[in-house]
């Protein structure tokens, strides 16, 4: 289960559909002006399909680079792992909404994502 903490403005999660967060509360967010509590939503599992829409560009069969920036996350079999300037960051990466608060909060930087 995600943590209201874990979520800030912008993030996308699943809510009966992929949605932008467009406010967070104490205990759930705003979407589409209605307000969900936390347990109506859930992470967006982070796949090659998902990394390309957030603007990554792949570069051989599991690396992916974000242009422009110090960014580049391994994805293989469900695992994601991020590093910056070639150093590991963080590792097992599962959700869109974590790696989005990850790159801005190290790069200060926010994935322009096409979902």
């Amino acid at each position: 289960m995600i943590k209201s903490e874990d979520i800030r403005i912008g993030n996308y999660i699943d809510v009966n559909g992929i949605a932008q967060v467009r406010g967070v509360t104490n205990g759930g967010v705003w979407i589409r002006n209605k307000a969900f509590v936390i347990m109506d939503f859930k992470g967006i599992p982070l796949t090659p399909e998902i990394l390309d829409k957030c603007g990554f560009e792949q570069d051989g069969e599991v690396i992916f680079n974000l242009p422009n920036t110090p960014a580049m996350v391994f994805c293989k079999d469900g695992i994601v792992d991020l590093y910056l300037y070639g150093h590991p960051i963080k590792k097992d990466i599962k959700y869109l909404h974590k790696l989005q608060n990850i790159i801005y909060e190290n790069i200060d930087t926010e994935l322009t994502i096409t979902l």
